[in-house]
């Protein structure tokens, strides 16, 4: 009974500490050593659970794809490559499809503060457009987050495949319908934005 309670306590931890903006890495640390406290055997599973995780390939895979993946958004931030692109874009796609554009490149890489650093790519295109803050706030963060449906690339994909033991490919096939319905409606959305805005 004691370590079904140690379960729930450590859950309810676990969620308490998040709403307090306490790091999510303490917040996981602290409730998986509350469920061992309370286990019947603490030191053993303490032990198993630290060796297991140690030794186990899926995890040194996983740490380092994600590691990787966020090396690579770094060096497409300081090298500048992205800017590039989106100033060769601007002369070939409409700004209305721009505004979708830019946010989801910048999604397809983990990038600390990626929504804030594609933020400023838009802006001339909302200018543009005459979009309202909030509208430009919206684009930018709906379309950032889209690749969490359908990117090999994305640390939540890689974790779930990892710790499911999923293929990949097949986990994000499954998600392409998702993936379809969130840019169809991302962009009917937007469409209404503009059009309103453009009337106002």
């Amino acid at each position: 009974m004691i370590q079904l309670i140690g379960v729930v306590v450590a859950f309810a931890l676990i969620v308490a500490l998040r709403l307090r903006n306490v790091d999510f890495s303490v917040s996981l640390l602290t409730g998986s050593m509350l469920i061992v406290v309370t286990s019947s055997e603490p030191l053993r599973i303490l032990v198993d659970s630290v060796t297991d995780t140690l030794t186990d390939p899926s995890t040194w895979n996983l740490t380092v794809a994600v590691a990787l993946i966020t090396v690579l958004g770094y060096v497409l931030k300081e090298t500048d490559l992205i800017s590039e692109l989106i100033v060769g874009l601007r002369s070939v796609v409409p700004s209305s499809v721009l505004m979708a554009v830019i946010p989801a490149i910048f999604g397809l890489f983990a990038m600390p503060g990626g929504a804030l650093i594609s933020a400023p790519f838009n802006e001339p295109e909302a200018d543009r457009l005459g979009l309202r803050p909030e509208h430009r706030t919206y684009i930018n963060i709906w379309f950032r987050h889209l690749w969490y449906w359908a990117s090999p690339t994305a640390p939540l994909a890689i974790l779930a495949t990892t710790i499911a033991c999923l293929d990949l490919n097949a986990f994000l096939f499954a998600q392409l319908p998702i993936f379809a319905f969130t840019v169809g409606l991302g962009l009917v959305v937007s469409r209404s934005f503009i059009k309103r805005d453009e009337v106002a």
